[in-house]
């Protein structure tokens, strides 16, 4: 027994738990990184760091435990060019490191359990149960990132009034098929269950071409359908309600009208920006910004922008070189005979003018 500390356990004992507090001190470490460095996110940095200080206060025999390791005759070491797989991407960098310090979690747990541990189990257990939401919420805010960085290119709004006749559906087959990623789907007037219908259908339509569904306005509809984003105006319910309800990994855009207005939805969370209309357009009552406006707005922010209004082939390489990050259009694409051969065009020059 070691009198010390008021412990009594076999020497093996003390290995495991020296290895076990390792093994998720460091997968904690990783996670909290991934946090840091990566999503920029303090309050998750702050909770991942507070589990990892806890741990080590939580343990506080840890000359014991150093004094049995024995790293050298451990048969399960492996070196680091044995038994570890590959990492394909930051999605299996997180979900390794959360796997680890979890199952190290839990053999800890099982540890103090024993009778002269000294130790509470729950405190571990509740560690562990904890890692579980984080592990969750650092890959909801990953997905997050992934579907933010979608916001390029060409951004197509469909609404029913300006569909040419068409169906939403046929013209949303034709856009994926000519390669648009980013579909916003804007109904004023349309009846709930029926707008909810026809935003369920594009969603499965949009993840099956690895193409994403923004809703426009309506929180309900996007939250119930599994929109990838949701598009709210400066009278639309508030960023900060709409993100407690939305799923972490919904991105939210934000119209503005201004400089102040784009920086205040950067700094409540907004994923991307839409100024008002750059051209004249039916589409829009307001007058156009310009282009000196939405530069203005561009260097404000550091988020995507999506310039809107307007735009067309004859107008559309004068809004890249203005900075924006994609080109939402609506009446050029939906109103055209051939709205797939527009659309291809339109994202032909994007992607020439962005590259030169």
């Amino acid at each position: 027994m070691n009198e010390e500390y008021g412990i009594n356990l076999p020497s093996g004992i003390f290995r495991m738990l020296d290895a076990s507090l390792n093994r998720a001190a460091e997968g904690l470490r990783v996670l909290e990184d991934v946090a840091r460095m990566v999503l920029n996110e303090a309050e998750l940095t702050h909770e991942l760091k507070n589990i990892r200080h806890g741990l080590e206060l939580s343990i506080p025999f840890r000359p014991v435990l150093l004094s049995k390791r024995d790293s050298q005759n451990d048969v399960g070491q492996v070196s680091s060019g044995g038994g570890s797989a590959e990492h394909g991407d930051i999605f299996s960098i997180v979900t390794a490191n959360a796997r680890r310090c979890e199952q190290a979690l839990r053999t800890i747990e099982e540890i103090a359990r024993l009778p002269d541990s000294n130790m509470k189990s729950s405190t571990f257990e509740n560690m562990r149960f904890k890692l579980y939401s984080l592990e969750k919420d650092i890959v909801s805010r990953i997905l997050r990132r992934q579907k933010q960085s979608r916001i390029k290119g060409l951004y197509v709004i469909l609404d029913s009034t300006l569909l040419g006749g068409r169906s939403h559906m046929d013209m949303a087959k034709m856009l994926l098929e000519a390669g648009v990623k980013t579909i916003q789907l804007r109904e004023k007037n349309m009846p709930g269950g029926k707008f909810l219908k026809l935003a369920c259908s594009l969603v499965k339509l949009c993840d099956s071409n690895n193409a994403m569904l923004v809703i426009n306005d309506h929180l309900d509809i996007a939250l119930a359908s599994g929109a990838g984003g949701l598009h709210l105006g400066q009278e639309d319910i508030p960023l900060s309600i709409a993100r407690k309800h939305l799923p972490i990994d919904t991105i939210i855009g934000v119209s503005v009208d201004s400089v102040e207005q784009a920086k205040k939805a950067e700094q409540n969370g907004a994923d991307y920006i839409s100024p008002q209309a750059i051209f004249e357009t039916h589409s829009k009552a307001c007058p156009p910004i310009g282009l000196n406006a939405f530069r203005a707005i561009r260097n404000a922010v550091s988020i995507p922008i999506v310039a809107i209004g307007g735009i067309n082939i004859d107008n559309i390489a004068l809004v890249i070189e203005a900075g924006t990050d994609a080109v939402a259009v609506i009446s050029s694409v939906t109103l055209s005979p051939e709205p797939d051969q527009v659309a291809r065009e339109l994202s032909k020059r994007f992607n020439q003018s962005t590259i030169s």
